[in-house]
């Protein structure tokens, strides 16, 4: 008769221990550490082109495009990041290039 009730405790406290460990699972703080291994583009306007130097792969990587094309609102894209020229003021005599890095 003894076995019952201590086959019913069993049962309670298992139960009881995989309630609590899925609430555990449910939070807590997750900490990143992490750093930037390869410098930005670096971005060289010119009157008419814009030069783009990407240190990739142990590697300088140059790219050019015309300041026609950006001055137009077409976007440069590279495998690092995608450069924007968007105007300040109506004049267009003022701009600031948007770069967002992947």
């Amino acid at each position: 008769m003894q076995t019952f009730p201590r086959f019913f405790t069993a049962i309670i406290s298992s139960l009881a221990f995989f309630c609590f460990s899925a609430l555990a699972a449910n939070s807590g703080v997750i900490h990143f550490r992490g750093q930037i291994v390869e410098p930005p583009c670096d971005y060289q306007p010119s009157p008419t082109k814009m030069s783009v130097n990407c240190y990739q792969d142990g590697k300088n990587h140059v790219q050019t495009v015309s300041m026609k094309s950006l001055l137009q609102g077409q976007q440069f894209v590279n495998d690092k990041s995608t450069a924007t020229l968007h105007w300040l003021n109506t004049d267009k005599n003022a701009a600031i290039l948007t770069v967002q890095y992947k």
